[in-house]
């Protein structure tokens, strides 16, 4: 685990930080279901990145690895045509309001994870990015929707 230590005397810690993630629009609409019962965008996140610290360098590999990997596709970085066209998946923003301290302990995470799993600038995955990283989390600790319809006879 890295050093997530903060100076709790620092003025400059408790100033607010706005910033702005990335999401995948599906995700973004479990996050408003989630959101109905949580105080605010920061919480929810930060409930997420708590609940699985541990993991978060596994979660944002299993996610950075190709889809197709597992389906055998010899060329599983690139998508074919139609498997592009269907794997596009439009991102909206999350606005959250951090303290600069949480921040900076934000981004220690990333650091983390990005030496954990090994993907730098010149490696094929690139450079992790805090949005990466609380989508993983946010992915692990939001409940997926079940699909409404008929229940199946017991």
């Amino acid at each position: 685990m890295p050093d997530l230590s903060i100076d709790l005397d620092d003025p400059a810690a408790l100033a607010v930080s706005p910033t702005v993630l990335s999401v995948p629009a599906p995700l973004m609409a479990r996050f408003e279901r989630a959101r109905l019962s949580s105080t605010s965008n920061t919480e929810l996140v930060l409930d997420a990145l708590r609940a699985h610290l541990a993991d978060l360098p596994r979660l944002v590999a299993e996610a950075r690895r190709p889809a197709a990997a597992d389906a055998g596709e010899p060329f599983p970085w690139r998508a074919s045509a139609q498997r592009g066209k269907a794997a596009k998946v439009r991102r909206v923003q999350l606005p959250i309001r951090p303290l600069a301290g949480e921040l900076q302990v934000m981004d220690a995470l990333v650091g983390w994870v990005q030496q954990q799993i090994g993907a730098g600038p010149r490696s094929l995955g690139g450079r992790i990015t805090r949005s990466e990283v609380v989508v993983a989390a946010l992915d692990a600790h939001l409940p997926v929707e079940r699909p409404r319809g008929r229940r199946p006879r017991a």
